[in-house]
């Protein structure tokens, strides 16, 4: 009996760039983020800078995983298709967890630490918004979604990130 790889689970996201589904990746908990076409640019031109931006992702992603950078760990990539698989983080983005009435010196503390690992290896996130950080039940701060990153040596990118 063939095994299915892909087991798909909860739609969580739909946005500009791409549809993001959970699910199980061989019974391990995934996310499946599969990037959207975009129909205004020529068909040619779109899977040409799909299959770069995919490709310049995920090798950020496992360099970046490799050297301590808390993020998820990837699963599977095609690039041909526009899809990645990546580990899937337990936990609440950090935009729910800010909105709680409570002290979060600490937490936010955690995610300054997280930044700036990734800083440290002269990536800039690019997309670096309360959205893209994901808190765990321990209080870690886990960075996601890298589709924008770059290996940078300008001080602008880090600003930006920051900002």
């Amino acid at each position: 009996m063939l095994m299915k790889a892909w087991i798909a689970g909860e739609l969580l996201h739909v946005g500009a760039e791409a549809r993001v589904t959970a699910g199980e990746w061989y019974s391990r908990s995934a996310v499946h983020k599969q990037r959207r076409p975009r129909l205004w640019r020529h068909h040619d031109l779109d899977r040409k800078l799909t299959k770069r931006r995919m490709s310049n992702e995920a090798k950020l992603m496992i360099k970046l995983h490799r050297r301590g950078v808390p993020l998820p760990a990837i699963y599977d990539v095609d690039t041909a298709d526009g899809v990645m698989i990546i580990e899937m983080i337990e936990g609440k983005p950090l935009i729910e967890i800010l909105a709680e009435k409570q002290d979060h010196s600490k937490l936010l503390q955690g995610v300054g630490r997280a930044i700036r690992k990734l800083h440290r290896e002269a990536v800039t996130h690019g997309d670096l918004t309360t959205n893209n950080v994901i808190i765990t039940p321990e209080g870690d701060a886990i960075l996601i979604d890298l589709g924008l990153a770059n290996q940078e040596y300008e001080m602008e990118g880090f600003g930006i990130d920051l900002h």
